[in-house]
Formats: C-alpha cells, structure tokens, sequence
C-alpha cells in the first residue's frame, strides 16, 4: 500500500472509531437523561404516567400496529369512535414519518411502548451526533463539538419535547440541513444542492413545524449562495444556483407536499383547526431566550417561572452556557473575521441570519412593539396552515445557529492555552450546560396510562372487558368532548381489545358530537342512540368522573342494566333499549347551544347548519322534527340537503313540525339545513346569538 493510502485509512479507521465514541456517548447519555426507561423499555416511558401528548402518541403506535397506516390520502380508524369513527389524515403520518416508520416496525414485533422508547432514546442520541458532526466538520475541534452535542440535548425545549412530543424530540435535521447549506456554498455543484434538498426532506418528515423551519433555512442559503453566484459567476451563475437550490427541493418535497394535500383534500385543516389567539399563547417572547422559565432556581424572579405554563411551548431559554460562549464567539468572529477559515467564515454568515430570521418567526403574534400589536410571520402562516400554533419552536433553528456560534467561543477560549487551562474551561463549560437539568428537569418516567397509581392493566373494567363479552362495543364514560380521557380511554384497547365509542379526541368530527348525546348515559335518548348505532356496554369509570368532579352513576336508568359492579365504584352496564332506524346527531360546531324546553331539546340556527345521519342498513326512512321561528309571523324558508343529495324546501310560520323523506345508505351521511330567508337577526343588545329558526330533536322511522 502506498504512503497516500496508508495514510488515508489511517483517518478512516480512526474517524470510525471517533464516530462509534460519539453515537455510544451520546446514546449513554440519552439513557441517563431518560432513566430508568432504558432497563424498562416495555414497561414505562418518559412521563407516559401522566397521559397527556405522550400518551396519545402511544395510541396512535399501538392502533398503527393493530391495524395498520399509510401515509397517503385519507381514512377513518374504524376501532373508535364508534359508529362514526374518527377521520385521519394519512398524510399526517408522512409528515411524521421519521418518528413513526421506524416505531411502526418496531410494534409489528414488539410492543407500542418499547417502539416509542427506543426510537426516542435513539433519535436523542442521532440529534446530539448531528450537532457533533456539524461543528467537527467546521474544524471547532471534537471537545467543542462534544460540548455542543451535549448542549443540543439539555437545553430547555429539548427537556420539554422528551418529556411530551417525542417526534419533536428528533433534532437531527438542523444541524445536517446547515452543514449541507456550508458544503453548497462551498461548491455550488449539483451533488451538495441534492445533500440540500435531501437534508430540507428530513425536516418535512420529522414534523410540519420543522419542515416550514427548513424552508425558512434554505431560502437563507439559497439568498446568500445566489448572491455569491451573482458576484464570481455573473447572472448565468445566479440562475445557475436558483436552479440548484430550487429543483432538488421542488421535486423531493414541494410534489410530494402537494400531493398529500390533494390526496387528504382537507382533512386535517378540517378536524385540527386551532383558535388564532394560541399564536399568542404559544409565541416567544424575547425574554424566553435569555431566561431560565423553570422553578426552582426562578420562581417568584423572572416573569417566565414556570416551563408548564402554557405547556412548556414557550421553554426557549439557550443555556448558562450556550448564551455566554456565543457572546464570545460573535465578538472574536467580527474581530477576526478575515483570519478565519473560510468554511467556518460561511457557517458564521449563515448563523446570523437564519437564528434573526427563526427569532422573528418564533415570537407571539401579534407582539407589543413600541405600544402597538404587530402581526408576525406566524399570523400569515396561520391562514394557510390553521392547525399550526405553537410558533416558538422556531427556537431550534436558533440553538443550531447559536452552538455553531458559541462551539466557535469555547474553541477561541481553549486556543492557546496551556493543558490544565484547556481542562479547566471545557469541564466548566460542560458542568454549566449540565445545569440545564435543573432548569429543564429531571424527566420523569412511568407506566403509560397509570391512574392514581393503578396500571391500566389493573384496572378492574378493563380486566373484565378483557375476558368478557369480546368484539362488542364499549362507551366508556363520562365521554364527551376531552381529549385527555379519550387518550386514556383509547389506551385500555391495548388492554380488552374491544371497539370503543370513545376516541374522537374532541375534534370537529361527528363522532365527537355523538358523544355529546351519550356520553352521561342519563342524558334523555342516550341508551336509544347507543342502541341503534351498535354500541351494547357502557362502561361507568370511577375515577373518570371524579376527575370530571360530577357524581358517579350508581342506578341505571331505563334502557340499562348492572352486569357488574367493582368496588372502587366503577360498574359495566349492558344497554337494553331497543334501537330505532336511524338517528341524526346535530353538529355541535354548526349550531348554538342546545337548550331543553317544552319537554324538547332545541338548537337555534344561523344560517346553515349540519346534522350526522347514521343508519345501520340502507333504505326509505321518514325525519320528522319540530321547528319554531325567531321573528313572530315571519314565513323562514329552508332548505334541507339530504345525503343523498336530493334537497326539499319548507317554509317555517311560527311553530311547525316537519316531516322529511330521504334515503340513507348504511352507515354514515350528512344532512344540511340552510336558512333561504329572511336573514338571521342578533336576538338582543345582550344576546348576541345570531339566529333564524329553532330546530327539535330529530326521530327518524322507517317508511
């Protein structure tokens, strides 16, 4: 072997090996932050005892698992959420697929918990080794890309996605789309623009919050690796670079992301639609970077004294450590910035930018700036995304571009000093970033779906399920709109393996609206509707109502009776009622509030509202309702969509009674009602519903 290449497998044996030191050390701590889950993997997970998020990730691996996913157009999980079942979009999961392939493999021969466990803990440790080997390749020397690896673990919204969002706790992406943003500009030729696009997909199938991040980043890259094109090349050479930087990501993921909003046509806008106030609520502040937000060293001291509050979304705080070192690294990089090597000197040109770009992005909208309320980005985002909130996770992109600054500081600390200085400034630096577990910890673990200290599998409903009455519908109760009981609800499958009525999660779905009719079997019809849509147990969960603080059912009414009692209170009852043709359940979100009078349930309208047809065969049926008008003598003109497309119209006088013909296929349909005049009206200067006609409960026969 010649001398050259001698000396080249030299340095690949020994980047080999530095490689395996990096990924063990970092897996290992990665164990130690999450401890005791890496000699439990199949029995607990980080904070899976409190429910939660992590909890209804956990349901979603087990249900994938079960039945399988696709991240493609739409579907319905038909295992929940009975009768109606709960509407998915599959493209959801595309965009999450970094986390949940792997976990997907992981539960087809283990279970849902070790999958989550293991696929965290190890993309913990990939996120850590990414920001290695981004800093190593800058030339900052392996203690600074060892400090900065370990920076990138502990700093604060890192904590708080371990311990909540597992596929938020997946990191990697940044640290690889910058350095692939460095090697393009390095050389501007196609190989390192399809790294750039590639890197620009691994944020799209992490999480949408981080794959609007990366586009942010690549058009950063882009600007500054055009304009260089522009001065060396001319305008052949910054067309040349748009092509560059705008092909590869065009076609890895703008197609692929137009072609899932086709395929799920709205799906997921439709069923995660958040209030336009939580930008404001899970914005940044400017003070959320440079201060500690968590007890117990801040309590009662900083406006941001608890990570919690609201949710840990706003735990941006950079680190004791990261803070000061970047402040050292920008004073010597300014001051020497024509010495410096020109990879670093691009990665440094990159870093300003993007962390004030991703700064702006992050903060609260609209944000209080010299006493007037501006809008941000986040707000303009919002109208094309509306199930995207919570903006200051941006904070990622800005602790990538901050540990490039600050890595840079701790290097400039070290240079030239002599060996016990160099020890002395790394451990400090490293004992610093590792008071972060203060501030930002410890993570807690426990049994996923634990009650008050009771594992799901010790539940007593549960346990009977599991070995009474298999594949019959269960409605667990109290139901209704709450997604933290769905979560815990949805979970005891992976116990009794029975389909469950619950599990809409509280979304703007007819499965959820079902709920609100049935949910407390002692509502008026309850046990009728949970006949005819299939559902025949009902469990009478103890401990839920009490968390709902309402009193715990102890005498069915009629249309029930006791087939268990237990003695923590729970009970299992067995519907008896008989079931009708069909049923219509009002869309909550459609109508107003329902009010009981004249022995009725009425809804007032506005000018269209929705109801949910469900028929457990097809046929002729006959709809029959009563109906008032708001304005005395007024003649309210309606029509009625029915789910077969045909419409009827009727004309509304005061009080009336309204008999509908339609055809329902089997299973699910929608019927919608539109006021044709004379407009809505503001009931009063103190009522400010805006309303046309009311409608009765709707009884449906067979004709």
């Amino acid at each position: 072997m010649s001398e050259g290449g001698s000396r080249r497998s030299r340095i690949s044996r020994a980047s080999t090996v530095e490689a395996a030191i990096v990924l063990v050390g970092y897996l290992g701590l990665a164990c130690w932050l999450t401890w005791p889950v890496a000699i439990h993997p199949g029995a607990v997970t980080t904070s899976g005892h409190i429910g939660g998020d992590p909890l209804g990730y956990l349901v979603d691996l087990w249900y994938h698992g079960e039945h399988g996913f696709s991240f493609w157009g739409t579907g319905v999980q038909d295992q929940i959420a009975r009768p109606f079942g709960r509407p998915v979009s599959n493209g959801g999961v595309g965009t999450q697929l970094a986390f949940a392939g792997p976990a997907w493999i992981l539960t087809k021969f283990f279970s849902a918990i070790v999958a989550y466990n293991v696929v965290l803990i190890f993309g913990i440790a990939a996120s850590s080794a990414a920001m290695y080997l981004l800093v190593r390749k800058l030339g900052l020397g392996s203690v600074s890309a060892g400090w900065a690896g370990m920076a990138f673990m502990l700093f604060q919204y890192h904590l708080a996605r371990i311990a909540s969002h597992p596929p938020l706790a997946l990191l990697w992406c940044f640290p690889l789309l910058l350095l692939a943003g460095v090697f393009w500009l390095e050389r501007r030729d196609n190989r390192s623009a399809i790294l750039l696009g590639v890197a620009l997909l691994g944020c799209w199938v992490s999480n949408p919050y981080y794959g609007i991040m990366g586009f942010l980043m690549i058009f950063i890259i882009g600007v500054i690796g055009i304009v260089m094109a522009a001065r060396s090349s001319g305008t052949r050479g910054a067309l040349r670079a748009v092509a560059q930087v705008s092909v590869p990501a065009f076609v890895l993921v703008v197609l692929p992301l137009i072609a899932l909003a086709l395929a799920e046509r709205g799906t997921t806008a439709n069923a995660f639609t958040r209030s336009r106030v939580e930008l404001e609520i899970y914005g940044a502040r400017l003070s959320d970077y440079l201060i500690p937000s968590l007890d117990p060293l801040t309590a009662g001291i900083t406006p941001n004294a608890t990570w919690l509050r609201p949710g840990g979304e706003r735990a941006n705080f950079l680190g004791l450590a990261t803070i000061p070192l970047a402040v050292i690294g920008l004073v010597v990089a300014v001051s020497t910035w024509k010495r410096l090597a020109p990879r670093l000197r691009l990665a440094l040109t990159l870093a300003i930018p993007i962390g004030l770009a991703s700064v702006w992005f992050s903060l609260a909208s609209p944000y209080p700036i010299l006493g007037r309320r501006v809008e941000m980005p986040s707000s303009f985002i919002f109208d094309v995304l509306p199930y995207l909130r919570a903006y200051a996770r941006f904070v990622v992109p800005v602790m990538t571009v901050a540990l490039v600054i600050a890595a840079f500081g701790l290097q400039q600390l070290m240079r030239r000093r002599s060996q016990i200085w160099q020890i002395s400034i790394a451990s400090t630096a490293f004992l610093v970033t590792g008071l972060n577990l203060v501030l930002g910890g410890p993570i807690a673990a426990g049994v996923p779906g634990s009650i008050d200290g009771i594992a799901p599998r010790d539940r007593p409903t549960w346990k009977w399920l599991a070995t009474n009455a298999p594949g019959q519908v269960v409605l667990e109760t109290p139901g209704g709109p709450d997604e933290e009981l769905d979560r815990w609800f949805a979970w005891a499958q992976s116990i009794h393996r029975h389909p469950i009525a619950n599990g809409s999660f509280g979304e703007n779905n007819p499965a959820a609206d079902f709920l609100d009719t049935v949910g407390d079997p002692q509502q008026p019809g309850a046990a009728t509707r949970l006949a005819t849509a299939g559902i025949s147990l009902v469990a009478i969960e103890r401990w839920a109502w009490d968390r709902r603080g309402r009193a715990v059912p102890v005498t069915p009414p009629p249309g029930f009776r006791v087939l268990t009692r237990f003695p923590d209170g729970s009970a299992i009852w067995r519907v008896t009622a008989p079931a009708t043709a069909a049923i219509a359940i009002y869309r909550r979100a459609y109508w107003w509030t329902p009010v009981q009078r004249d022995g009725d349930v009425w809804r007032f309208l506005g000018v269209q509202g929705r109801l949910a047809t469900y028929a457990p065969q097809g046929g002729r049926y006959l709809a029959s309702f009563a109906t008032r008008g708001y304005l005395p003598g007024a003649a309210y003109r309606l029509r009625f969509t029915l789910p077969d497309g045909h419409t009827e119209e009727r004309v509304i006088r005061d009080s009336r009674r309204i008999t509908l013909p339609m055809t329902l296929a089997a299973g699910q349909g929608e019927v919608t009602v539109t006021n044709l005049g004379p407009p809505a009206r503001q009931i009063s200067q103190t009522d400010l519903r805006v309303v046309s006609v009311e409608l009765g409960e709707w009884k449906i026969v067979a004709r």
